[in-house]
């Protein structure tokens, strides 16, 4: 048996606010996983930069007669690089070793962090490296 048009027009009708209401209810899901999904690799990528910062200064504080300044400008080099623009530079120093912290807060550098993520986070790196003997 066929339908008439006015059943067929009625089930057409009772169907077309579905798509509506299912893109209501994703789209807020999906959006949430690929924004988390760009703070997590630039969350990665800064903690692989900062690894890379610090142990870089620490190889150039190792050098004997090299000044904290020197070493700051290198981690600032390589940090500058990825457009870091908030960043903690820690230097310890003793008789025979030189230790390198490099903190990145999130939220100064983040394009994801405030409203969305309102959380501080600070991605960091430490190195420590035996001075060289004269």
């Amino acid at each position: 048996m066929r339908q008439s048009s006015k059943n067929k027009r009625r089930n057409r009708d009772c169907r077309e606010g579905v798509v509506c209401v299912d893109f209501a209810l994703t789209f807020p899901l999906v959006l949430g996983i690929f924004m988390s999904m760009l703070f997590f690799v630039q969350a990665f990528l800064y903690k692989n930069t900062s690894s890379n910062a610090c142990f870089e200064a620490a190889r150039v504080g190792v050098i004997v007669g090299t000044t904290k300044e020197e070493m700051v400008e290198k981690a600032d080099q390589i940090l500058g690089a990825l457009g870091v623009r908030e960043r903690i530079i820690t230097i310890d120093e003793t008789n025979d070793t030189v230790t390198v912290t490099v903190a990145i807060p999130m939220k100064g550098n983040s394009w994801a962090t405030g409203t969305l993520f309102p959380i501080d986070v600070s991605i960091g790196e430490s190195c420590t490296l035996r001075k060289q003997t004269e």
